[in-house]
């Protein structure tokens, strides 16, 4: 799909970068791996988000920068659901941790009202893992 690869919200073919994302995610099965995906494309919008700012597009980072919160309260419903039902997060957590990583290093660089919420549901994440 490299017709979809580093759109933006403010791309006019970003309806199709989001199809395909949802699409994927209903083929995903497993809590923990519905998880990991989450974080992924949380960890996509946040990079999206960075790319608008540093374009001067403050208002559409904002609402990219929302759509990336709603993926890492998603990732967090996931994981609890797992924990819920005694199932181990395992390799997931491999992939989710270095991401959450990286996003707390890139965050507090970037100019958005949203920083501090974002931070605090990646450090949630971090502890709930």
């Amino acid at each position: 799909w490299p017709l979809t690869a580093g759109r933006t919200i403010d791309d006019s073919l970003y309806f199709l970068k989001t199809w395909k994302e949802n699409l994927r995610g209903v083929l995903i099965f497993g809590n923990p791996q519905k998880a990991e995906y989450a974080v992924l494309l949380g960890t996509k919008r946040v990079l999206e988000a960075d790319k608008l700012l540093q374009a001067g597009k403050r208002e559409l980072a904002d609402k990219t920068l929302a759509k990336a919160s709603e993926q890492f309260d998603i990732a967090e419903n996931y994981i609890n659901g797992a924990k819920n039902n005694n199932k181990p997060l395992g390799p997931s957590v491999v992939t989710i941790k270095p991401r959450l990583e990286n996003l707390v290093n890139l965050i507090p660089t970037m100019q958005s009202d949203m920083v501090g919420i974002l931070l605090q549901k990646i450090k949630n994440l971090q502890m709930n893992l």
